[in-house]
């Protein structure tokens, strides 16, 4: 299993804190196949159809630190409750409700709920519905039934507001361009800290930025490969490298997400890093 690290970096006093955690990974994989496994536990499509297969009623629940899975012992910052249901017609359905941590007050709220239904018996049809829970009420509604795509915004008291959902960064681009110069220096930083070790060199290293709202804090965790070792020199000197490139980072406004009546929440985007010269 992976060693997942974890720190805690304020823009204002540098504070730090970190945890070990472990998650689940195919050996070997490349950053990009990381990503995609992450995603596909997060939403369980990992388990849907095999769930299915078996016609099986089922709950269980996951935890993740940001995007990434750990054991429920170690720190995590969201719990996903999955819930899946055999239905008629060779049917399966398969709903998950997401609760991330306030960082500010510490207690969990629901943050997004959503159903996957199988319509055939291999699962090669199905439809898809997202919700995220915004703070007034208003809820951004995806859906992907067959292939047919939607998104609309709808407010606290069920009309419809739009087609292109309530999140700005739903339907613009993140200003990239703005972080380009922080991530280059991270990922170069990172890069050198790592290959400044003799030793196997791990197939990725995986980051996560999170800028959280309430704190004014940066929120950031590592994902190594499956089977690299990292000891607590190491550790030291990448959370040193990651602390030199944020500690002059100012959060501003596009730092974060903001719905349409002005209301702010966290933005998170990754970092990934491949060792293409992995012994």
């Amino acid at each position: 299993m992976n060693k997942i690290y974890t720190l805690l970096i304020t823009t204002t006093l540098l504070l730090l804190t970190s945890t070990i955690g472990y998650g689940q990974y195919s050996q070997g994989g490349f950053a990009s196949q990381a990503i995609k496994i992450n995603n596909e536990l997060y939403s369980g499509a990992d388990i849907v159809k095999e769930l299915s297969k078996q016609r099986k009623d089922t709950v269980f629940t996951r935890y993740f630190n940001l995007s990434f899975p750990v054991d429920s012992v170690y720190r995590w910052t969201q719990v996903v409750k999955y819930a899946g249901k055999s239905l008629d017609n060779d049917q399966y359905l398969l709903r998950t409700k997401v609760y991330k941590i306030d960082n500010e007050t510490g207690k969990l709220y629901k943050w997004t709920e959503s159903s996957r239904t199988l319509l055939d018996k291999k699962g090669k049809k199905e439809k898809y519905v997202s919700r995220i829970l915004l703070k007034d009420g208003s809820v951004q509604e995806y859906k992907n039934d067959k292939g047919k795509k939607s998104m609309v915004c709808i407010d606290n008291k069920g009309n419809k507001i739009n087609d292109k959902g309530c999140l700005l960064y739903t339907h613009s681009k993140f200003p990239l361009h703005k972080m380009e110069t922080i991530s280059d220096l991270i990922k170069q930083q990172l890069t050198n800290t790592v290959y400044s070790y003799s030793g196997r060199l791990p197939s990725y290293l995986l980051v996560n930025l999170e800028a959280d709202y309430a704190t004014k804090k940066w929120y950031v965790s590592f994902e190594f490969s499956k089977g690299y070792a990292v000891n607590q020199n190491i550790y030291l000197d990448l959370v040193t490298s990651v602390l030199s490139a944020l500690g002059s980072v100012k959060l501003e406004d596009y730092h974060f997400n903001k719905d349409i009546k002005g209301n702010y929440y966290n933005h998170m985007f990754g970092l990934p890093i491949t060792f293409v010269n992995s012994k």
